[in-house]
Parts: C-alpha cells; structure tokens; sequence
C-alpha cells in the first residue's frame, strides 16, 4: 500500500528502545534483502564514483555526514546507530552511478528530531546535493514521495535494476506501533540525478 504525501503528519513518540547507548525511535526495515553479486576486483578499482560522505538538503536544513552500511543479523537493512548520521546501502548503487542508491536517517529520538525529521517537508523539484570521498560534488532533484506499510515494503522495488540514476532517502513515518515498539510507516523520498 502507498500513498503520496500531501501535508505534514502528527508523529507519535511513545516507545523507544537503546541502541549504541542512544534512545532511539525503533526505524528498521523488515524485509530481508537477497545477498549482493560477487564484486569484480577490477571493476572496484576503476570505479569512477566515490564513496558518499555527505548529504546536503537546503530546503530541509540537512548537512550531514553519510556512512555506509550493511545488512543485520537478520538480514535486513541495517539502521544507523545515531540519530545524526545517515546510512548509505552499500551493497547499492553510488549516488550517481546508474541504479538505485538508498540514504536511510532515522526520523527521531525520545527527545529531539532525528537527521531526517524535516524530509517530510521536501516537495517534488527539491534539490539533494552529495559529496563523495574524491571531492566530488552531485545534484539530485526529487520527483516522487510516497508513504508505504512498514510490512509492506517494496524495499525490492526500490533497489532493483533501472537505467536510472535515482536516490531514495527513506525514514521512519505515521503512528509508533506501542506493540512492536516501531513506526508503522515508511517515507520514501525519490530524486534523480540532475545533468548539468
């Protein structure tokens, strides 16, 4: 089930659970996400796109350090530890290699926004701008938010095969479910690389 966004929602912060000695708002994706190609040495080292190391998002006041991250103990797409932090996919895409690449922030702590709290503010045409480790600088531009069940989601869909260079910020969204101590919704925030 999806929605598109259309106006800000009423968060619910009831439960939280300590991950890394820090109360965080529970924000996992549970869905197990098939295990990555082997990787081809040389292609590695040629690789003409660096690792990302930042996100800026101007209309949602974001300036933040990315980290890359893996998949959990069960399987799933790892969250950050923090709640300042983003997360890269890095068994993904690079932020503009052609593909999906996937930034994943936590909406929320017990007691202040998290890193991607103000995503839900972003409007289609919005710019997102990366810096990866060589310097180098990218330009997205948002075409798409959607809101999806937290059990129900397309994380296949959205890292799966396109001839497109797309980035998608996902975060916690909608109501805390008191009984599985998480977010019952997903915002995903959809841009495209901009060529200038």
């Amino acid at each position: 089930m999806e929605r598109h966004v259309q106006e800000e929602v009423v968060l619910i912060k009831d439960k939280v659970i300590v991950v890394a000695g820090i109360w965080l708002a529970m924000c996992i994706f549970p869905v197990s996400i098939a295990a990555p190609a082997a990787i081809d040495a040389s292609a590695v080292i040629t690789q003409s796109i660096g690792i990302p190391a930042r996100v800026v998002i101007p209309a949602a006041h974001i300036d933040a350090p990315i980290t890359a991250l893996g998949k959990d103990q069960y399987g799933y797409m790892q969250a950050p530890s923090d709640t300042v932090t983003v997360g890269w996919y890095k068994y993904g895409a690079r932020p503009g290699e052609k593909g999906n690449a996937v930034l994943d922030g936590h909406l929320d702590s017990e007691t202040y926004p998290g890193v991607f709290y103000a995503i839900q503010k972003l409007r289609i045409g919005d710019r997102i701008g990366i810096g990866d480790d060589t310097g180098e600088s990218r330009t997205f531009e948002v075409f798409d938010i959607k809101v999806y069940d937290a059990y129900n989601f397309p994380m296949r869909d959205i890292l799966g095969p396109t001839e497109s260079k797309n980035l998608h910020l996902i975060t916690c969204y909608g109501e805390f479910d008191k009984f599985r101590h998480a977010y019952v919704e997903r915002l995903v925030v959809s841009a495209r690389l901009v060529i200038e």
